[in-house]
């Protein structure tokens, strides 16, 4: 009897063995083959996205657009849905952090005449930005960009139209740059 149960002890054990080995050797082709474009493999759909702006960010941008054309005449130009890791790279000795490829500002301003170096960031705060799991993604960005020494300001969705109120806090920014600034109307 002892007999019997040890061999059922080592078919079970192969048996382990064996699954643990082909769940590996799936896991890893998964993990070599996801990013490449073979149709069996890749299932995944997708579209173009109807609008690439919502609406107060279509206002906002051709709003900022204005400021800079009329007050800096083609000195500053504005990209949009920009990449933290397009903005900042890693200090001598650090390490890229995952959270800088996945986030991204709403703008960013750019000074022409110096290889298009970064000059100011700009966030748009919705509702979304009350939630617990945003604030976390807020306090990061504004801890790398306090970090940085870029300027970064945050404004309320609601002025998106307000071509007087961008146009005076973007002028007070490019011309004397302070840390971060929340504005609110």
């Amino acid at each position: 009897m002892t007999e019997l149960l040890a061999q059922n002890r080592k078919f079970i054990l192969i048996i382990v063995v064996v699954l643990i080995v082909f769940a590996v050797i799936k896991w890893a082709l998964e993990w070599f083959l996801e990013d490449r474009n073979i149709p069996w493999i890749n299932n995944y759909k997708y579209r173009v996205k109807q609008y690439f702006f919502s609406y107060h960010e279509k206002d906002f941008y051709t709003n900022l657009k204005k400021v800079l054309y009329y007050n800096y005449w083609f000195k500053y130009e504005v990209y949009p849905k920009v990449r933290l890791a397009d903005i900042f790279e890693p200090v001598e000795g650090e390490k890229w952090e995952k959270r800088l490829w996945m986030r991204h500002v709403d703008f960013l301003i750019a000074d022409k005449d110096q290889y298009f170096t970064p000059k100011l960031a700009i966030e748009l705060d919705w509702d979304s930005h009350k939630w617990s799991r945003q604030h976390k993604s807020d306090n990061f960005k504004n801890s790398v960009f306090k970090d940085s020494n870029l300027p970064y300001v945050r404004f309320n969705n609601s002025i998106s139209n307000d071509y007087e109120t961008i146009q005076k806090n973007i002028i007070q920014y490019l011309w004397a740059p302070t840390k971060q600034k929340d504005i609110e109307r």
